[in-house]
């Protein structure tokens, strides 16, 4: 190969490289135009921890959300649900009838001589859940005495508790009440 016929061919390769670098611009050009355009979906949390329970007894919800780190680009998908509840149960509520002494509204609860809105039925009387009825010559619950009667007047009235100057004895099978001098 002739001199010239070398410098032709390296004139021939310069050429043939800057086309080539002008042909790759243009692609990489292109694919930037297409990058910019392509639909990007958003982008978002993980969903956080459920919150507690929101009732204290019985059944409520429990709540948790995800934020949006990056928003949807050029009509990319983005879920709507950023928030989600579920239903959370804890311990039955205490209620009038559940056997359990549950506030101070509650005179007794479900046992004989209490009566269908936990207060004390007449003629009984209640220490907590434990009732006695009074006149049965038994000295229970909360009486103070006990004389077999629902009398006034002997010592013992008629809800089982001590009258004033008078002063009384459990015997065997009633209490018996005396005045006090």
């Amino acid at each position: 190969m002739t001199q010239k016929e070398i410098v032709q061919t390296n004139q021939s390769l310069r050429e043939a490289l800057t086309e080539a670098a002008k042909l790759n611009e243009t692609c990489t050009e292109l694919r930037n135009q297409l990058e910019a355009k392509r639909p990007v979906d958003c982008v978002l949390t993980k969903w956080s921890e459920w919150t507690e329970c929101d009732a204290k007894c019985d059944s409520g919800n429990q709540h948790r959300s995800r934020q949006m780190i990056q928003a949807a680009k050029n009509g990319g998908d983005c879920p709507s649900e950023r928030t989600q509840r579920q239903l959370c149960v804890v311990a039955q509520c205490p209620f009038c009838g559940d056997g359990i002494l549950n506030s101070e509204e509650e005179q007794c609860d479900s046992v004989e001589g209490c009566t269908s809105e936990c207060t004390i039925e007449t003629g009984w009387s209640c220490a907590g859940n434990n009732c006695g009825k009074c006149g049965n010559g038994k000295l229970e619950a909360a009486e103070e005495c006990d004389d077999g009667d629902m009398a006034s007047g002997d010592g013992c009235g008629p809800e089982c508790q001590i009258e004033e100057a008078f002063a009384c004895v459990q015997q065997l099978d009633r209490s018996k009440c005396t005045p006090i001098d």
